[in-house]
């Protein structure tokens, strides 16, 4: 289940809404009052991390320690780190509380206990000492002292440098050094353009920074000047306006303060929005086109250095180019992004330092080696690139397309991908489980024309409201 929402990540947008809900397993410890963890910095009033003083380093007397190390979904690659661990660290015992392997929980019921148990038992000042939060509803944590603040484990650990990883994904804009969780791996989500016909229409605009104002406006002049039928092409409306309120999400929902904004010109402007990009040949949603359509722009998710070359060489544009996806209103400039693996340590841990010191390991080299996405680590995927460049071509599989074969690859191939790394700066996060419920639920009366988006706007909202003062 979850492995089939990675490879859906970004563009596809395809959210199981058996994943709103939530649930954990037992047989964790309970959690002890240990002192909580300082940044810095003060943290904002937001924050669900702890701000007490900063981990130390793990006790190197020889006691035993068990750290409890808790995810959703056994992961095969964490196992195998566990057991290089334990062979390096004798007096550490890791214990990994997984509740499905496989396809175990198609039905989602089991990440319904998971979510619901896991979280009773955090707010609750108990659980796991290390958490796969990926599935937990961590925006019911704000300002609730729950998750350690890892910004301040790194700046207080002189053994790790943030120059060997994507500190960009790891702390993004916005995040003002307070962090609460690292993913072990990570997505671009991009477009990628049509350039030779872009060039030859002569419009110009700035992808690193424009919005969807500003897109829709260079898709209607692109179209008028002919050379593809329409200017971009998505999955469906609804998973457009999901993308949409990803961007927008800290303008649509404040937890700490319980409100919700869905009622508000920003929403229903993105669903007149998007029906108005419709009818302008902006974007279309014929899924026939996803492929080989007649349009400017099309939507790439970048999950490794052969991935990319591997997806470049389907798409057949003759001339083509990496493009920035448009903006929420005021955003900085930069790239889109989701994470996997988000891990986080649980503040009220008596082995804090422990979990910190497991959990640098799970982000070294030769500990990581990422199943879905970009590593963390900046040296992993580097050698990726060493290897593919050594080996001086890659394969893509045939498909009966006619495109399957071995392709040369230099550097300057790949530069293009530097470079969207480079300028990643937005995480895409996902929605709380009951907000996204609504937004799938509802959203198809208004581009169906039953409703009008201000009677939709009002009934997400009330369910927004509801579930942020539950």
């Amino acid at each position: 289940m979850r492995k089939t929402q990675v490879l859906l990540a970004g563009s596809l947008l395809t959210i199981s809404l058996a994943a709103c809900s939530g649930g954990g397993d037992g047989g964790q410890t309970p959690a002890s009052s240990a002192p909580a963890t300082k940044g810095s910095a003060p943290s904002p009033s937001s924050s669900s991390a702890v701000t007490e003083p900063a981990i130390a380093s793990p006790a190197s007397d020889g006691e035993s320690k068990t750290i409890v190390f808790q995810t959703y979904q056994y992961n095969e690659e964490f196992a195998a780190a566990i057991k290089n661990y334990e062979a390096l660290h004798p007096n550490i015992t890791i214990k990994l509380n997984s509740l499905a392997k496989g396809e175990e929980d198609l039905n989602g019921l089991g990440l319904e206990k998971f979510r619901q148990t896991t979280s009773t038992q955090l707010l609750a000042g108990q659980g796991p000492d290390l958490i796969d939060v990926d599935w937990l509803p961590t925006d019911r944590y704000a300002g609730k002292n729950i998750l350690t603040d890892l910004g301040a484990a790194m700046a207080s650990d002189p053994s790790f440098h943030k120059e060997d990883y994507f500190d960009n994904i790891i702390e993004p804009v916005g995040s003002e050094g307070e962090i609460t969780s690292i993913p072990m791996s990570f997505f671009m989500q991009t477009l990628v353009g049509d350039q030779e016909a872009i060039e030859k229409s002569g419009v110009s605009f700035d992808d690193k920074s424009w919005n969807w104002d500003e897109f829709a406006e260079a898709g209607r002049q692109l179209v008028a000047k002919g050379g593809h039928e329409d200017a971009y092409v998505f999955k469906s409306p609804i998973n457009l306006l999901y993308q949409m309120v990803q961007a927008n999400l800290p303008a649509l929902v404040d937890a700490e303060r319980k409100e919700a904004h869905f009622d508000s010109d920003l929403f229903i402007g993105m669903l007149n929005g998007i029906r108005k990009m419709e009818e302008d040949k902006v974007v279309t949603f014929d899924i026939s086109k996803l492929r080989d359509g007649d349009v400017f722009f099309q939507d790439l998710t970048i999950d490794s250095p052969e991935g990319y070359l591997t997806r470049m060489r389907d798409i057949q544009y003759p001339k083509k180019k990496l493009y920035y996806a448009p903006k929420a209103d005021g955003q900085d400039p930069g790239g889109y992004f989701t994470t996997y693996d988000k891990l986080a340590i649980n503040a009220h841990s008596k082995v804090q330092a422990e979990a910190w010191d497991f959990l640098k390991y799970l982000m070294s080299d030769p500990a990581l080696t990422p199943v879905f996405g970009l590593p963390i680590n900046r040296t992993v995927y580097e050698k990726q690139v060493d290897q593919l460049l050594e080996a001086g071509q890659y394969t893509v599989e045939e498909d009966g397309s006619g495109r399957g074969g071995t392709f040369p690859v230099t550097k300057a191939d790949l530069q293009p991908l530097d470079d969207m790394l480079s300028g990643a700066a937005h995480p895409l996060d996902s929605l709380p489980g009951t907000i996204e419920q609504a937004l799938f639920e509802e959203t198809p009366a208004f581009f169906s024309g039953q409703k009008t988006a201000e009677t939709v706007a009002k009934l997400i909202q009330n369910k927004a409201t509801t579930y942020l003062n539950e």
